[in-house]
């Protein structure tokens, strides 16, 4: 995939692409953790951005932070799986030519990965199958709402965009590649973690209250978030929603 994996923006010198993916990484955390906050509480319509103050948007991305370390972890682990299936073909090729390739180096390793993913015809497989394999992601999370459902479908969409850009031969940089594959990865990620957020809120326990005001709240509500300022609660029975303020509380308990 045209050394997507070891050149990002070749044409771009180190201190230029560092701030850039900085402001951009950072710009688009912010961006989508208060997007994934808005899907959620719009489910319960509720306008989250009229109970947020600036500070807490900032740092609003900070809850999906496990998640997101998770999925590069997760990443990683993927591309050396991926390289090590290739050098096990790579072997089982040569060994039929009758050619040693025990003591390759590991640049000649990389030269003949990456001469490999510019056939078209390989290209053209690995479309397919990630196509397959995402449909198939796609169907165990919805069976399961898992988080490594979640993952591994996160994974094949970023593969199968990657080989999609390769195919048409789109003359763009790796730089630039690598930020496509971030945002469509990344509105996927939070587009999906929302729905699990919802399913695990729903079926939570009910809560009990301890109100400085002498507050009555209905036994039946759940708790499903808070800000600095406000609280949000939830009657899934009825579908009723209440707003109050964090100061009328001393304390939230979840029932067992």
């Amino acid at each position: 995939m045209k050394q997507r994996f070891n050149n990002m923006g070749k044409d771009k010198s180190l201190n230029k692409i560092i701030p850039e993916s900085t402001i951009i990484i950072s710009s688009s955390l912010i961006f989508f953790g208060f997007l994934k906050q808005y899907w959620f509480f719009s489910t319960f319509r509720i306008k989250i951005q009229n109970y947020l103050s600036i500070d807490e948007v900032i740092i609003i991305f900070l809850g999906e932070l496990p998640f997101l370390l998770k999925l590069i972890l997760w990443a990683i682990l993927y591309i050396v799986l991926f390289k090590g299936v290739a050098k096990v073909i790579f072997y089982i090729k040569d060994k039929k030519n009758s050619n040693n390739t025990l003591n390759s180096s590991e640049e000649e390793f990389e030269n003949r990965f990456e001469e490999g993913l510019k056939k078209k015809k390989n290209l053209i497989i690995l479309l397919v199958m990630s196509l397959l394999t995402g449909i198939t992601g796609w169907y165990i999370f919805i069976s399961t709402y898992s988080e490594i459902a979640l993952i591994y479908l996160v994974l094949q969409l970023c593969q199968g965009i990657y080989v999609l850009i390769d195919l048409i031969d789109i003359d763009i940089e790796a730089y630039f590649r690598n930020i496509i594959v971030f945002v469509f990865g990344l509105s996927t990620v939070l587009y999906c973690k929302n729905i699990i957020d919802i399913k695990d809120v729903l079926s939570s326990n009910e809560v009990e209250f301890i109100s400085k005001t002498g507050l009555n709240i209905d036994s039946k509500f759940i708790l499903i978030g808070k800000t600095k300022d406000f609280i949000f609660l939830y009657n899934k029975f009825n579908q009723e929603t209440r707003i109050l303020k964090a100061e009328d509380f001393v304390e939230l308990k979840v029932k067992k």
